[in-house]
């Protein structure tokens, strides 16, 4: 990985239209709710690290574990020209176990709402607006996702690491299933936040994840913020 071409939040929103978050106004009651509430803050809180930090470098645990929590999206589609995709919001999780040499990371995603063929750019932007009500109005069409994905394998090096995607949600009757290797970067001065970014276009890294769907292939990128 290269740090410099790691994506900020401000450039992920616009450029890969989806990213995660966290809570925040006083929203509905409703598990789309809930989740508009989490995602946009959870964004707004990773920016917060990001300007804090500024153009220093994050200072690495060398030691000890610690948890981090927020949300997860990802899109879906038949081609990189599609603007409609299926497009997924969740729940992330991701434990880092530090030592000197850089140490591992692991993590779930899951409690997923989906919907098909809708504009995979409306949610990013939405949640990059910091608009918690546009949020909920796109979530309120969205329906249950079962299954999980899995990070595995991770490896940090400085405030980057690398990590295995692996896993399948079932949407209206759809398999789709994940696999490959994304990227991460620890934000903050003392790595308070934690990014996972996957996409099946190789990164700047080198890395890429796989996608398909009832065995077909498909493109897509996974996004996910996270806090501790």
């Amino acid at each position: 990985m290269i740090l410099s071409t790691y994506p900020r939040l401000g450039a992920a929103i616009s450029a890969l239209a989806l990213l995660t978050a966290c809570a925040g106004t006083s929203g509905s009651s409703t598990p789309e709710g809930d989740l508009a509430q989490m995602l946009v803050d959870n964004a707004q809180a990773i920016a917060d690290l990001e300007n804090e930090q500024g153009n220093t470098r994050t200072t690495m645990p060398t030691s000890g574990s610690a948890t981090y929590t927020g949300t997860v999206t990802a899109w879906v589609a038949d081609n990189d020209t599609a603007t409609n995709a299926r497009v997924f919001a969740g729940e992330a999780e991701m434990t880092a176990r530090f030592t000197n040499a850089g140490g591992s990371v692991t993590g779930r995603f899951d409690n997923f709402l989906a919907k098909d063929d809708v504009n995979k750019f409306a949610l990013g932007n939405a949640i990059g607006a910091g608009d918690e009500a546009g949020v909920r109005d796109l979530l309120d069409g969205f329906s249950q996702a079962d299954g999980s994905l899995t990070l595995s394998n991770g490896a940090i090096a400085a405030a980057e690491f690398t990590a295995d995607l692996s896993g399948t949600l079932t949407h209206d009757g759809d398999r789709i299933a994940f696999g490959g290797t994304g990227e991460g970067q620890f934000v903050g001065r003392n790595a308070e936040g934690a990014k996972f970014y996957g996409s099946t276009t190789a990164t700047g890294g080198g890395n890429q994840i796989t996608i398909t769907e009832n065995g077909a292939g498909r493109v897509g990128e996974v996004y996910a913020n996270t806090t501790r």
